[in-house]
């Protein structure tokens, strides 16, 4: 779609086709070893490492999403190891980056540690764009250990001697061509009798055994004709995993694939060593994450080879350590484990490790006396069609359990190990990309590690995606530790709050998961003596009996632990907190999505790593939602000077002395955000101070109303009530007494930083003064569509120009205009920058766009801008068609989506050459790939806004946009914020609520207003303040149709011209189960209530979500309908319930609702247990059937006394017995969803409960049609 545009002349290289060696001196063995001796301290009968770096591609996404640098992290440790782990040599497999090239800078700073340090090669894999980015000769050439690359730059080689061997490595790309084989050919053929490593990106098959073909190209080329190639090293496929085969001459090779690129945290920094150990002939591969300090100890990252290794050769021999014994599915006689039929040919011993094949299935049966050890379970790559059932006496594990298969064919269709397992010594459980159940009691003193785990959405990975999970059943007795270092652990018994609860410790590592929502009542409880601590995820509520720990981080380093759920502490458990700093991430800190009880625990302070509190420190220690307010209190522990459990109320001193400070620190329980527990370190009794100095504000523009406070800029020792006022400085700023700051920078303030003195006071004669400093944006174009009649009117720079057409339509807010720019039209920004950037063009500068789209352009195409004037290309920066994403093929993509009808701040910050960044109400979007000065995104004296040449410029709204003339900082897009942020606002009682808003519609300022729902329709007064509806009027735009209703099915309650569709008449109720966090959120009408557990379940289709209902629970709908239908309850209603249901439920009843709000009787509509149809034998059944695993729509619609029918996917399948008015099918106030009253309630999806005020007709249930209907 895009065209590719030049501006000027371009230099042209000229590229011999001939591969050729660039460099030729070649080193020589002696002067090789004295500089890798000198670098590396090695001596000839030390073991040595060479270390492979996997795909990195994913590591600068996790770090957008807030995450470490991993990538760094792991050259840092290589750095600091080299002497004393003896490492000679670093390798890395390819896919450095993902695609965009704006990542090379990332890349060759993170790989940068190594330089100088050890000789290392980096190999490009097919997401590096064919090019070598940093990574060019160039890099190398002061090195000595480097001999050169082929002409393209794509392949090179490099020596490096260890063990007293001087060996050779080249690294060739993904997909070898022959003219780059070719080059490694006479690199090879140069260096005779030097132990050769070969590194590409693609060669080991996928998920199977062998190569593929790009890698059998390479093992023909290079590796079978040369005798001194004895090892590859390959990335790119998923499954990491090593094999040995053997050459025609009998020589055996090593091929190892790193990759870890689909593990949490974007390959949780897991890197490989190769231990060479000349004096013991052989060689050992470690699988390591210095960021977790965890070895992968199962079979598929831990494994040695006999290798004797000598100056002209490495022969590497038979794999060492336990016994491999194959189950041979296919040619099986019984299940059992000793019958030698159902092996290999060899029935296994105790001390074997066992391999099952992935072609296989079904039962398999340990009918070795009860104990006898094993050395690790090992499934087979390859792509599972079931899973594997294993059964039998119980097994003690003196190895892992690792699935190397990939790609089951649902939640838990992985192995179901049935027998009892004693943990012998430290266990690992890695689940590969499939998931495992374990069913069977563990038992023994060893512990438990969870590996492994899919990581689809790097950090927000919640464990609801059902790939890498271990599911754990039953109440388990190992006392051994327990920890999560991938994906999710799910504890699934709905009759236990634990299943570990010998388990002393559990460890969460950064966004693992304990899933803990299909215990009972969904609530794991911490037991006297256990500790939760970690970075991870707990998905569920979360309660700690006395004697029990919360203690974020892992003990040597800080960590927030979030809890996904309610957090009930008992008294005499605690919290216990490291802190090592007052910056976030530095401290241990608690994240809760759910209801706080602290229940007076103790609180356990400890000082980390020196850290020393200062006067205005605070510190966040538990961060709540934002929606409840914190039940109890703390007591003082360790860390305080206080008397052991004294209790700590709201505002009192945690400690007079705290941490050493000599301080005192005090506790809130309504800090932060308003509902967040905090401790603030507040200076001596005396004058108030501020606590920063200057105070710098950003986000100032010129011409344009600018609010701000610096309330909280200062303490007061002795708790008295603060004022505010300014002392000097330009009079545009307005400091108000509560701290408040608000004025109009003038057009000459532009690009400046204008500077204030203020001061506070406490009333009693004490204050301090420090120096404001308002930065103000040097904005040179402003465009506010705020005058119907001429639309194109700058505010700040000339007027636009129309071509084509526009429209004045509402904006964001009241009073706000906005245009809508029409399909072929587009407006003409003269740029008066000039050239800068150090070109001749304009290189450097931003534009933000205030833009919301209709629902009419939705899965369009919409351009931003385009810098050609005559219109004669591609728009240069896209709302994606398909996606909505923001971006075009020459920068790439956004992975953020704007969604129709919503209002979002966009920011284009570009500084061609250095960087090109999008961001989204203040937040990075898209680092892009970087542009040419001069080139493409250079701007000339015109640039087209919402412009494209051949039609991709769907209708778009736009209420502002905004020309600087520099590339803003991060640091200044985030104080722009969205949009709303433009508007002047206050709100002095904290409900949410603007004042000015408030009054109007209410006449005085109550905190309660925000909560509250003045007209009863549903939108809670904060709800109609942000969508700009009358919180007065149940409808606003007098269209018939309530505000929650439009709300509810996406039309605009503010336009009487944009209304629902028919099919929507009637419709007091809805719940789309989309909130992962919230299940039972109503769309329209009250939340619903949840009596037992549910869990999310994945919808019909992209971003749509569902819940599955488990047994013995249901939901509680209030549907407030009322009396109708001629009696004195509710007798005509509709009910739409858009479900399916597992495999696992086939042939069992299920109850879709019950009338009853007891409970106490049988559900009042069924899925019949033996065939699928639907109904009662009140009402009959329908010959129709539901099959599993298939979403449907079923509308029953009630009218008693007159008809009682259902349809499926829009069809009528019953005409069933009309029911009596007010009899068993009329309605009191709460229905039941999914209840039965004797069990008869097997587990269910939905993913949408709609219920109207009527009886809905055959055309209006064929109207609605399936689920992807209305």
């Amino acid at each position: 779609m895009d065209l590719v545009k030049n501006r000027g002349v371009h230099a042209t290289h000229n590229i011999n086709p001939e591969m050729k060696i660039k460099h030729t001196h070649l080193v020589e063995p002696l002067a090789a070893l004295a500089m890798c001796s000198m670098t590396t301290g090695l001596s000839a009968a030390d073991p040595f490492e060479v270390v492979i770096i996997p795909d990195s591609q994913h590591y600068s996404h996790f770090m957008d999403d807030g995450g470490p640098d991993l990538f760094t992290h792991q050259t840092s440790w290589i750095r600091d190891n080299v002497t004393n782990s003896n490492i000679a040599f670093v390798t890395h497999v390819g896919d450095v980056i993902h695609d965009n090239t704006g990542l090379w800078p990332y890349a060759s700073q993170a790989m940068s540690p190594l330089d100088g340090a050890v000789p290392y090669s980096v190999t490009f894999g097919n997401h590096d764009n064919g090019e070598p980015g940093p990574f060019a000769s160039s890099r190398y050439q002061s090195y000595p250990w480097y001999i050169g690359a082929s002409s393209d730059n794509l392949a090179h080689a490099q020596t490096f001697t260890a063990g007293g061997i001087t060996f050779l490595h080249i690294n060739v790309p993904h997909d070898a061509n022959n003219a780059q084989l070719t080059w490694a050919q006479s690199i090879i053929t140069a260096n005779p009798g030097k132990p050769t490593i070969i590194t590409t990106h693609g060669y080991m098959a996928d998920n199977t055994f062998g190569r593929a073909t790009r890698g059998e190209n390479i093992w023909t080329t290079l590796v079978e004709p040369n005798t001194q190639v004895f090892m590859t090293c390959n990335g790119h496929d998923w499954v990491s995993r090593h094999e040995v085969d053997t050459t025609n001459d009998g020589r055996k090779i090593l091929q190892i694939q790193s990759n870890w690129q689909q593990v949490i945290n974007g390959g949780n920094g897991l890197l490989q060593r190769v231990v060479f150990d000349p004096d013991n002939s052989k060689i050992t591969v470690k699988t390591y994450s210095p960021f977790l300090d965890l070895y992968h100890t199962d079979y598929s990252g831990e494994f040695s080879y006999s290798a004797t290794m000598s100056s002209s050769a490495v022969v590497i021999g038979n794999e060492l350590g336990a016994p491999k014994r194959t189950w041979d599915d296919g040619a099986k006689k019984n299940d059992n484990w000793q019958d030698a039929a159902n092996w290999d040919g060899t029935a296994p011993s105790a001390g074997d490790r066992l391999f099952f094949g992935a072609t296989g299935s079904g039962s398999s049966v340990n009918d070795f006396t009860a104990g006898t050890a094993f050395s690790g379970i090992v499934f087979n790559p390859g792509t599972f069609s079931n899973g594997y059932t294993l059964s039998g006496n119980k097994v003690n594990l003196t190895g892992d359990i690792v699935n190397m298969g990939t790609y089951g064919s649902g939640a838990g269709s992985g192995p179901k190990i049935n027998f009892p397992i004693e943990l012998i010594g430290d266990r690992q459980f890695n689940t590969g990309d499939w998931d495992m159940t374990v069913n069977g009691v563990i038992s023994g003193t060893g512990s438990l590690t969870k590996t492994h785990g899919r990581d689809y959405f790097r950090g927000s990975y919640d464990g609801g995606v059902n790939i890498g999970d271990l599911y754990l059943t039953q109440v388990n007795t190992y006392t051994g530790d327990t920890r999560v270092s991938g994906g999710a652990l799910i504890l699934d018994n709905n009759s236990s709050n634990n299943l570990m609860p010998s388990s002393p410790n559990i460890t969460l590592d950064l966004n693992a998961v304990l899933r803990v929502v299909d215990l009972q009542n969904g609530t794991f409880n911490l037991v006297s003596g256990q500790t939760l601590r970690g970075s991870g995820k707990v998905s569920g509520h979360t309660t700690a009996s006395s004697g029990s720990t919360l203690a974020p981080g892992n003990g040597t380093q800080t960590g927030r632990l979030n809890l996904f759920g309610d957090l009930a502490m008992s008294s005499g458990s605690s919290l216990d907190l490291e802190l090592a700093g007052k910056d976030d991430g530095s401290y241990d800190q608690t994240s809760i999505q759910g209801t706080v009880n602290l229940g007076s625990a103790t609180l356990n302070l400890t000082s980390l790593a020196g850290y020393t509190p200062a006067i205005g420190d605070q510190l966040i220690i538990l961060q709540n939602d934002g929606v409840d307010a914190i039940s109890g209190t703390f007591t003082s522990g360790s860390g305080s000077d206080l008397t052991l459990g004294t209790a700590l109320g709201e505002g009192v001193a945690v400690s007079t002395n705290f941490l050493g400070s000599g301080y005192t620190a005090r506790i809130s329980y309504a800090g932060g955000d308003g509902n967040d527990v905090s401790i603030v370190v507040l200076p001596p009794p005396g004058a108030p101070v501020f606590i920063t100095d200057p105070i710098v504000k950003t986000g100032a523009e010129p011409g344009t109303a600018f609010v701000a406070s610096i309330a909280g800029s200062s303490l007061d020792g002795d708790g008295d009530t603060l004022t505010y006022s300014k002392v000097s400085g330009p009079s545009w700023l307005t400091v108000s007494s509560n701290g408040d700051l608000s004025g109009t920078p003038g057009a000459g303030d532009a690009g400046t930083s204008v500077q204030f003195t203020v001061q506070v006071s406490d009333g009693n004669g004490g204050s301090d003064t420090a120096l404001l400093q308002v930065d103000v944006l040097p904005l040179v174009g402003l465009w506010k569509f705020d005058d119907p009649a001429d639309l194109a009117k700058a505010s700040i720079g000339q007027d636009l120009v129309l071509t084509g057409t526009d429209q004045a339509v509402a904006g964001f807010d009241a009073g706000d205009g906005a245009a809508r720019i029409g399909v072929g039209s587009h407006y003409a920004l003269a740029n008066t920058i000039g050239a800068n950037g150090g070109g001749s063009y304009t290189n450097e500068y931003t534009l933000v766009f205030d833009v919301s789209y209709p629902a009419s352009s939705e899965n369009s195409w919409m351009s931003f801008f385009q810098t050609a004037p005559n219109n004669g290309n591609d728009a240069d920066c896209f709302v994606r068609g398909s996606q909505g994403t923001i971006g075009v093929s020459g920068t790439g993509y956004s992975s953020w989506v704007l969604p129709k009808e919503t209002w979002a701040r966009i920011f284009v910050s570009v500084d061609n050459g250095s960087f090109y960044r999008i961001y989204a109400n203040g937040s990075q979007i898209l680092n892009g790939s970087i542009q040419s000065v001069d080139g493409t995104y250079a701007l000339e004296s015109t640039l087209l806004l919402f412009a494209d040449n051949n039609g991709e410029d769907n209708a778009m709204d736009v209420t502002s946009v905004r020309l600087f003339d520099r590339a803003l900082t991060a640091a200044e897009c985030a104080a722009l914020g969205g949009v709303p942020s433009s508007t002047s606002s206050s709100d002095s009682d904290g409900d949410g609520l603007d004042d000015s808003w408030e009054i109007t519609h209410f006449g005085s300022l109550a905190v309660s207003d925000g909560t509250g729902d003045a007209d009863s329709d549903g939108l809670a007064d904060l709800e109609e303040f942000t969508l700009g509806t009358n919180p007065n009027a149940a409808d606003s735009d007098g269209d018939g149709y309530g505000d929650a209703l439009e709300v509810a099915v996406g039309t605009d309650p503010q336009d009487n011209q944009d209304q629902p569709a028919a099919a929507y008449a009637g419709l007091v109720g809805w719940w789309k189960f989309d909130d992962a966090q919230d299940l039972t959120k109503a769309a329209l009408g009250q939340d619903l209530g949840l009596v037992g557990s549910h869990q999310t379940a994945t919808g019909y289709g992209p971003g749509d979500g569902a819940a599955r209902i488990g047994v013995g629970s249901h939901y509680q709908m209030t549907h407030g309908i009322g009396a109708n239908g001629g009696g004195s309850y509710t007798n005509e209603y509709t009910l739409v319930l858009d479900i399916r249901y597992p495999a696992s439920s086939a042939n069992t009843w299920m109850s879709l609702f019950q009338t009853a709000s007891s409970n106490a009787n049988d559900g009042d509509c069924f899925i019949r247990n033996s065939n699928g149809t639907i109904g009662l034998s009140a009402t009959g059944y329908s010959s129709w059937s539901l099959a599993s695993d298939t979403w449907v729509r079923l509308v029953v619609s009630v009218d008693n006394g007159s008809s009682y029918k259902i349809y499926a996917d829009g069809t009528q399948i019953l005409n069933g017995s009309t029911q009596t008015v007010d009899g068993r099918f009329s309605l009191e106030s709460v229905l039941l969803l999914f209840a039965d009253n004797n069990g008869e309630d097997n587990p269910i999806d939905v993913t949408s409960v709609r219920i109207y005020d009527r009886a809905l007709n055959a055309t209006e249930a064929a109207n609605l049609g399936d689920v992807e209907g209305f």
